[in-house]
């Protein structure tokens, strides 16, 4: 099966580069036995692709949404990508039709992150932040109205902690508006702290993506909703990690799980590139 781009060649490229690695670790027979590098990148990759899938369809109806994607979604997914070396290990620069593929899908991701108007792209989620200051943004609001304490561990301390940091953001945020802002405008645009603030307003954007209707299926196939479970407390983890919260709220014990839904045959379809099912019966699936 031939998987096309569709409407976000990031998520075309990041699915069809994480599908090759799941085929090769198929093939190889290690699928079971993993080690925890390969686990944490594979399971990482796919809850990436879960959450970025999710801000991309937010951006189709809501251009708040659509900025940050814009921003976000090319860096993480390379990023992601980046990280399933570790899966590939000597494979990596292999003479296989599977390792040229992955190799292509990274590179075309790479090329897309470094493609020009990167700045322009930050500049924009940084023209968000008057919105939060005034309260008309999504991040004015808690990221969600079910109360941390409703929530079994991991994922009740992940949204504590990422609520706190949004709090933060918006004082912060507050504090920009009243000592930068001329005509509704930053008058610093080049202030480095302006722009740590925007990429923090960014990934909590995206974390907020993640808890808005994360009840759903993330596809046409409905799946069962531990899968959902699974992949926003993996997705949340990342998020806290990516924004320098202690290493105690990220935890990994998602890994294992979101990892086997990634190497599952029946997982369904990343991000638009159906996992290769003619691959897995070759690899013995």
């Amino acid at each position: 099966m031939s998987p096309e781009p569709g409407s976000s060649p990031s998520l075309f490229h990041a699915g069809a580069a994480l599908a090759a690695t799941v085929c090769r670790i198929h093939r190889d027979g290690v699928r079971d036995r993993p080690d925890a590098r390969v686990r944490a990148a594979v399971g990482g990759t796919y809850a990436d692709l879960w959450a970025c899938t999710r801000l991309t369809r937010a951006g189709e109806v809501r251009e708040s949404a659509a900025t940050v994607a814009r921003y976000l979604v090319p860096r993480i997914l390379l990023d992601a990508a980046d990280s399933l070396a570790a899966a590939w290990g000597d494979w990596f620069h292999e003479d296989s039709e599977l390792a040229a593929d992955h190799r292509h899908h990274v590179g075309r991701l790479a090329d897309i992150a470094a493609a020009p108007g990167a700045g322009k792209r930050l500049r924009d989620v940084a023209a968000r932040i008057p919105s939060l200051a005034t309260g008309d943004d999504r991040l004015a609001h808690p990221l969600t109205a079910v109360p941390p304490t409703a929530l079994r561990a991991p994922l009740g301390r992940l949204v504590r902690a990422l609520e706190d940091e949004r709090r933060a953001v918006l004082r912060a945020a507050a504090s920009a508006a009243q000592t930068s802002l001329v005509d509704g405008r930053f008058a610093a645009a080049d202030d480095p702290g302006l722009w740590a603030l925007a990429d923090r307003y960014a990934l909590l954007a995206l974390a907020a993506e993640c808890l808005d209707g994360w009840r759903l299926p993330s596809t046409s196939q409905a799946r069962p909703p531990g899968d959902d479970r699974a992949c926003l407390t993996g997705e949340l983890a990342r998020i806290a990690a990516g924004l320098g919260l202690a290493p105690g709220v990220t935890g990994q014990s998602w890994h294992g799980t979101v990892y086997a839904l990634a190497t599952s045959g029946g997982a369904g379809t990343v991000a638009g590139a159906p996992l290769p099912r003619r691959e897995f019966a070759r690899a013995g699936e």
